[in-house]
């Protein structure tokens, strides 16, 4: 494939020269060993010189670093590519210019802070703000790009192009409008990301390239593909507020100069400030999927989101994959149009949240307003802890604000003690986390939470000591393999230390009781710490083949073993973060009732935690053959299990799972206490029976088409569509909504086997209802259907409440009665209806068929945008329409 064929490479090969680029090449070597091990053939540029595979391989590496599906080696290989690009990109402590601390001085000087030069340690503190600023900049930018919500937002040589540029630029300067080059000694941060100018600036370079490799395409003469493109420029820039001169703008796409294109996008995101953010009255605007994207980033405009879909082609993408609803409060003039709260539907869930804080974080007033919308909407249920956190880090902000003591339980919040993640909303953490802590006290606080004195805490391993017992910080402690036995118990009782015990006499290791700090041991021999009791901190064993706690009661942290294949904890209770073992074929904890985070197990073929009833994230082990947790009650996350083959599996106890249900294999399942899932339930082609007798609620879809019966009487909210194929009879008896307000197929009801349908309460369904062999449908207060209606050999159809539908398909039924239906979205066949009743219906958006209609009582009838297929009109027995609709319809077939 040649260069121009993809719209942008070309260009990136003339501005960066990546043919020869030394990166490129160790890529290209790297997928020439890869093919070499599969047997394929040798890369085409070694016969071919203009081909893009060389550049595309490195962006495939590119995108393999930064878009790896297993979360664990995801997170791994963007920490391993941050530090790759920190040691070449972030300044150098002795690079720092001594000019620079000079210029520190003289403004103290000026502020009336004094004359005196710099101490050592006052250098060695500013240079490590330096550094940190330095990394915390690059680090917004990779994790934004490299973030699940925009893997798909912007292709693959876009980003390296943002990520290139960007690395050589300082923050941009407000008063000259523009980014500066940076060299090796610069000291400032690099340029704050603002996702709404990078947006203006990506879709103005994919918009001109692909219009390029569209003329190009056309077999346009030169002059004339020129012409057009400069019109199509012409286009682009009339629709900017730039005050810029049209000539400097199309230069700067052309070119890929990202420092003008993303100045140009800074000017058109600089607005004024937002209103009083304490104001949450207001309410929320609904963009449906595959409306115009021009009325909501006119909504948008000038209000200062900073977020990316305030640009028409991001918005128009998102549009196209799912709704969008904005909450606006009200501003000084009691008019509802400041933006506050972003949430995106994507597959029929809720995809993206974003506040108009720092970061697109949550603003601190509105997370009860973002709570009540995420309730109704499929799949917000997931987004819970989310809001939990934020709710308590505003709790906790304005005790600090207000100098208001903070108890312990909330100091291990603020600092994530003991494996917990605070989440939020935006694509990097709150910042509110480190601009509290950077104004506390940290040695009093941890002092405070381990019950120990100030003096006894340590910032540097550099003093650790006999006195210490707690170590703040992330760099490990290696010990020594010839430390004294006394010593390493000396160690084990520090909070928070990090300590490798790789290399230490197993006979030391054996007299270990409790370690407060994290244990780590990378030893390729096993050896089971048979004395060990209790870890505070986390436990990571990365190359143990078989691990074997006999004693252990309690881990405060995650347990981690990559290459684990038994796990088997007899005595453990408590779990505080995580459970992975990624290679374990069996874990065995009979004791284990509480895991803060996930259990993991992805190739365990068995998992027996006979006590466990809590999960905070999710239980994944779908290869299991066996599984025993009858006393599970719960989970935050989604509960995984596709490995078994059994007649039945039963959960006695389970009440909630805060993310997705997903079963295969057995022939039923039993989860009579559970009330609500907050995602999906996905039952695989195996599963006959689902009983759940107490569920009340499911944030996501139900997906069983092998289902032959769903037993959950008490259901009250779908949050996605009801799809069961097989399904014998669907009888819901409180079931009121299904699905989200929109016309789509998300929502619907899919049971195209069922005989009956019965949904007394039904009021809402936001997709379709199939069901062609239906032949008894109650759904007496549906007032509502955003889709169609298919029900090919239902004998008699009463809608009593229905106001408007999609299109109507039901060739068998002989009466039709509708009383309070005004419109239908689409058309309405009713083969062999006899007895037409709709007296409110005004519009029809697509075709009548009632060429057997006995009596047709429609006086309202105004508008029928298709053919009518009508019975000759002397023939009608009993005749109630409006005479207009046959004279103005575009044709009548009539049928004798």
């Amino acid at each position: 494939m040649a260069l121009d064929e993809i719209p942008g490479l070309e260009k990136l090969e003339e501005k960066y020269k990546l043919f020869k680029s030394p990166e490129v090449a160790r890529a290209e070597k790297r997928e020439e060993r890869r093919r070499n091990i599969d047997g394929k053939n040798p890369l085409k540029h070694k016969k071919d010189p203009n081909s893009t595979e060389t550049i595309q391989t490195y962006l495939n590496r590119f995108r393999e670093i930064l878009d790896r599906k297993d979360p664990t080696q995801r997170n791994q290989g963007i920490k391993a590519f941050k530090r790759w690009i920190h040691s070449r990109f972030v300044i150098k402590p002795e690079e720092v210019p001594e000019k620079w601390f000079k210029t520190q001085i003289r403004n103290s000087e000026k502020r009336g802070l004094g004359n005196s030069e710099l101490k050592e340690e006052e250098k060695k503190e500013m240079i490590g703000t330096i550094i940190k600023d330095q990394k915390d900049s690059i680090n917004e930018w990779i994790d934004y790009l490299s973030s699940d919500q925009n893997e798909s937002l912007y292709p693959d040589w876009a980003k390296y192009w943002v990520l290139r540029e960007v690395l050589s630029l300082t923050p941009y300067d407000r008063d000259e409008k523009k980014f500066k080059k940076r060299d090796q000694k610069t000291v400032a941060s690099f340029p704050k990301l603002n996702p709404e100018a990078l947006a203006y600036a990506i879709d103005w370079v994919l918009k001109y390239f692909n219009k390029k490799q569209e003329l190009k395409s056309q077999d346009k003469d030169q002059k004339e593909i020129k012409q057009q493109l400069e019109d199509s420029l012409s286009e682009l820039f009339h629709k900017t507020d730039l005050d810029e001169p049209q000539k400097h703008f199309f230069d700067a796409v052309k070119q890929l100069n990202f420092s003008k294109l993303y100045s140009y996008g800074m000017q058109i995101s600089q607005t004024k400030e937002m209103g009083n953010l304490e104001k949450i009255k207001g309410k929320w605007q609904h963009y449906e999927q595959n409306s115009d994207p021009e009325k909501l980033t006119e909504s948008l405009k000038n209000r200062g989101t900073q977020w990316c879909i305030a640009q028409v082609g991001v918005a128009a993408k998102y549009l196209g994959e799912g709704d969008v609803y904005i909450f606006f409060s009200s501003d000084d003039e009691k008019k509802n149009n400041q933006p506050r709260v972003g949430i995106t539907i994507k597959n029929g869930q809720v995809f993206e949240v974003r506040g108009v804080g720092e970061n697109q974080n949550l603003d601190p007033y509105i997370t009860e307003v973002v709570e009540e919308k995420l309730k109704e909407l499929p799949g917000g249920g997931k987004y819970f802890k989310k809001v939990e956190d934020m709710q308590r880090l505003t709790e906790i902000e304005e005790k600090h604000n207000n100098n208001q003591e903070l108890k312990k339980e909330d100091l291990k919040f603020l600092y994530e003690l003991n494996g917990y993640k605070i989440e939020g909303f935006g694509f990097v953490e709150d910042p509110r986390i480190e601009k509290i802590r950077n104004q506390r006290d940290i040695r009093k606080d941890y002092a405070k939470i381990y019950n120990v004195e100030e003096r006894e805490v340590i910032f540097d391993l550099e003093n650790l000591g006999e006195q210490t017992k707690v170590y703040i910080g992330n760099e490990v402690y290696v010990v020594p393999p010839n430390t004294n036995k006394e010593r390493v118990l000396k160690l084990g009782e520090i909070f928070g230390l990090k300590a490798d015990l790789t290399g230490l006499p197993n006979k030391i290791k054996d007299e270990l009781i409790f370690w407060q700090g994290d244990l780590i041991d990378k030893e390729k021999e096993d050896f089971y710490y048979q004395k060990l009791t209790k870890v505070e901190g986390s436990i990571n064993f990365p190359n143990y083949r078989y691990v074997n706690f006999n004693q252990m009661s309690f881990v405060g942290g995650r347990i981690s073993c990559n290459n684990v294949k038994l796990l088997d904890c007899p005595e453990l209770k408590e779990i505080g973060g995580d459970l992975s073992a990624p290679k374990a074929e069996t874990v065995k904890c009979k004791q284990l009732k509480e895991i803060g985070g996930d259990l993991s197990a992805p190739k365990a073929e068995t998992v027996k935690c006979k006590q466990l009833e809590k999960i905070g994230g999710d239980l994944s082990a779908p290869k299991a053959e066996t599984i025993e947790i009858p006393q599970l009650k719960k989970t935050g996350g989604s509960l995984i299990l596709e490995g078994l083959n059994e007649e039945t599996i039963t959960f006695d106890q389970l009440e909630e799972i805060g993310g997705h249900f997903k079963i295969s294999l057995f022939k039923a399942v039993i989860a009579n206490a559970l009330k609500k899932v907050g995602g999906d339930i996905n039952l695989g082609v195996e599963v006959k029976h689902f009983f759940a007798t107490s569920l009340k609620q499911t944030g996501g879809k139900v997906c069983a088409d092998s289902l032959v019966s769903f037993e959950a009487p008490k259901i009250e909210e779908i949050g996605g569509s009801f799809s069961a194929d097989n399904l014998k009879d669907f009888f819901l008896p409180n079931l009121e909504k299904i699905g989200t307000k929109r016309r789509s197929l998300f929502g619907g009801i899919f049971v195209r086997n069922a005989k009956t349908i019965k949904a007394p309460k039904l009021q809402y369904l936001g997709g379709s209802l199939i069901a062609h062999q239906a032949i008894f449908i109650e759904t007496p207060k549906l007032h509502t259907l955003e889709g169609d209606f298919e029900a090919g050999k239902v004998e008699s159809l009463t809608l009593n409440k229905l106001q408007r539908s999609g299109s109507f398909s039901i060739p068998s039924a002989t009466t039709f009665d509708a009383p309070k239906l005004r419109q239908v979205d689409g058309y309405l066949d009713a083969l062999y209806c006899r007895i037409f009743t709709a007296p409110e219906l005004k519009i029809i958006n697509g075709y009548l068929t009632l060429p057997h209609a006995q009596a047709v009582d429609a006086p309202k009838l105004s508008w029928v945008s298709g053919a009518i297929y009508f019975p000759k009109i002397h023939k009608l027995k009993y005749k109630n329409i409006n005479e207009e609709i046959l004279e103005n319809a575009k044709e009548i077939l009539a049928i004798d």
